[in-house]
């Protein structure tokens, strides 16, 4: 697997971990057309084989974290949660509990965020998440 998309992956994965969701189980497969400067890799999803996951090759590391945190955040919600008939708001706001997930963002002056979409509130910076 290229080593920027790794790199991502290792970062959203440290917050799935924390706040109890799991681990990723990644199937190396760049499904991307190189000439697109792209790379990725299937995500496994309880059922088998789940979407695809992927950063352009050269983007900012801080664009492709956000990028991977949002793509793993939808395949959270599928093929996790949804599946097992929990509520789809990973990870959770803690500012409104039982509402709504909080968003990737690429804050200015923070770097790669999960931010309240609410509020704007910057919670904990992209892998830095607590239980």
């Amino acid at each position: 697997m290229h080593a920027e998309l790794s790199r991502a992956l290792d970062v959203v994965e440290r917050d799935m971990v924390a706040t109890g969701v799991g681990e990723l189980d990644v199937r190396e497969d760049d499904w991307c057309d190189p000439s697109l400067r792209q790379t990725g890799a299937v995500l496994r999803g309880r059922y088998g084989t789940g979407p695809g996951v992927s950063v352009i090759i050269g983007e900012t590391a801080n664009a492709q974290l956000v990028s991977v945190a949002d793509q793993v955040q939808e395949f959270v919600h599928e093929d996790i949660l949804w599946v097992g008939r929990r509520p789809v708001v990973w990870p959770e706001c803690p500012r409104h509990p039982d509402s709504h997930p909080l968003a990737a963002i690429e804050d200015p002056a923070g770097g790669p965020c999960w931010a309240c979409p609410r509020s704007g509130e910057v919670i904990a910076a992209i892998g830095e998440l607590t239980a």
